[in-house]
């Protein structure tokens, strides 16, 4: 695949119209390489490989290019990361948005960007287009809740904070294509929620829908369950453990296999 590269225009004014704080200019360095990771993850499931580098930095101005540099398949998939930030600043709910299903985490990150544009004559352009109050407007309609409704949702619970309103983090299992939910609980389960951590549950409560999406972006967990594991599950291939008698049909040994299943399922 051939190089793209990331071409980035910066103008960037201070406090007051002074010169720009060196603070503001690293914060949206490390903003974009945030978002240039987060893009990685939507498109090839990992955020390690993609590295760019500054192949060209004009002379007495902002101009900065990036290009994708590295060995074997980290130059293609860094190449596509930056085709696909380029084609979603092109446009936001364009085709890119959902071949790479860009999920919350990248929209949030982009729009990130925003504090470093607009102040005074701040301007942040991508290849040539500036990223707008438009732009920023559309990233943001995929980061409020569109929709709600009770229900449920299973996975992994991992990363638990109770910084502010306590919340975890319920991660896709291995069969499941979808985006992590965010998930927030009472205090007064913090304990449970503890006991909970690395373990496969179900929680119930109210799910937020954003934007284009079919899962749910965040829960605000009312109740939540520890599911068995597979391997603790009774297998159909251990139908020879059932004791079936000489009268007994097949029907019955499945109603057996049916009452047992249930028995050990939570």
């Amino acid at each position: 695949m051939k190089k793209s590269l990331i071409q980035i225009t910066v103008c960037m004014i201070g406090p007051e119209g002074h010169d720009a704080l060196l603070s503001d200019f690293s914060g949206m360095c490390g903003t974009l390489t945030t978002v240039l990771k987060n893009m990685e993850k939507c498109v090839s499931g990992t955020d390690s490989k993609a590295k760019f580098r500054i192949s060209d930095l004009a002379h007495h101005s902002a101009e900065v290019v990036l290009e994708p540099y590295g060995i074997g398949d980290a130059v293609n998939i860094a190449s596509e990361v930056a085709l696909a930030f380029k084609g979603l600043v092109r446009n936001v709910d364009g085709p890119i948005s959902q071949k790479y299903r860009i999920d919350y985490s990248t929209y949030k990150s982009i729009a990130r960007l925003k504090k470093f544009t607009g102040k005074g004559k701040s301007r942040l352009s991508i290849d040539g287009i500036e990223l707008s109050k438009k732009f920023f407007h559309e990233i943001e309609a995929h980061l409020l809740p569109v929709s709600k409704s009770y229900g449920s949702v299973s996975g992994r619970l991992e990363e638990i904070s109770i910084h502010r309103n306590p919340r975890f983090v319920l991660y896709p299992l291995p069969d499941e294509d979808r985006e992590k939910v965010k998930c927030t609980f009472e205090e007064s389960d913090l304990d449970d929620v503890k006991n909970c951590l690395n373990h496969k549950v179900r929680v119930h409560g109210k799910k937020s829908y954003s934007l284009n999406k079919s899962f749910p972006i965040s829960v605000e967990v009312t109740s939540f369950e520890v599911l068995e594991p597979d391997e603790k599950l009774p297998s159909l291939l251990n139908i020879k453990e059932f004791d079936k008698g000489e009268d007994e049909d097949s029907l019955e040994t499945i109603r057996k296999l049916r009452d047992e299943w249930e028995s050990r399922c939570p």
